[in-house]
């Protein structure tokens, strides 16, 4: 076992590259109807390499090498194509109603492979996800003096999600067993 005056560390390297776009054309401002219209490209890819680290715990690295113990290496491909666009209408100097839209295709990959004793073996595990979704957003605005504003908004939002990978089987085979599964459950 680890000495009281030992630790374990995991050692983390990440490369991260992104590319965004975003092209607005907008209409000129005071008039009756003002518009944005719009779209949004979005591609990123994330490299992470984790190994834990055995260098301030001697008495564990004389038994097994840190990357022995536990690696793994992962890759996340994200991509997201969006088109919008928000109108709105001044009724008069006071009232103003706005109605807007976003579209969106989003995709994401991760792929992981991992090694080691914690992991219970060697594992690659592959997760795909996709979505698209639309988005509403509606707005009021009163103005009844130059320095006050009252409104009412109602929107829609979305987070992505992402795929997450099968738990390696051989780290849990006895616990399945002992349940009755003989694949891990989804």
């Amino acid at each position: 076992g680890l000495q009281p005056d030992e630790g374990v560390g995991v050692r983390s390297d990440t490369d991260f590259e992104l590319f965004t776009q975003e092209v607005r054309l907008a209409s000129n401002a005071g008039e009756r109807f003002d518009y944005v219209v719009g779209g949004f490209y979005s591609n990123a890819t994330a490299d992470v390499l984790q190994i834990f680290d055995f260098v301030q715990a001697p008495s564990a690295g004389a038994v097994q090498d840190g990357s022995d113990f536990y690696t793994s290496a992962q890759q996340y491909n994200t991509r997201q194509v969006a088109a919008f666009g928000e109108f709105t209408f001044h009724a008069n100097e006071y009232f103003s109603f706005t109605a807007g839209l976003r579209a969106f295709e989003f995709n994401q990959r991760n792929t992981n492979h991992a090694s080691g004793t914690l992991n219970g073996g060697t594992s690659t595990t592959v997760g795909d996800v996709s979505s698209s979704s639309t988005q509403q957003k509606y707005l009021v605005e009163f103005k009844p003096t130059s320095e006050n504003l009252l409104y009412a908004q109602a929107s829609q939002g979305y987070r992505n999600g992402g795929p997450t990978g099968d738990f390696p089987l051989a780290a849990c085979q006895a616990a399945l067993d002992e349940l009755g599964y003989t694949t891990v459950p989804k």
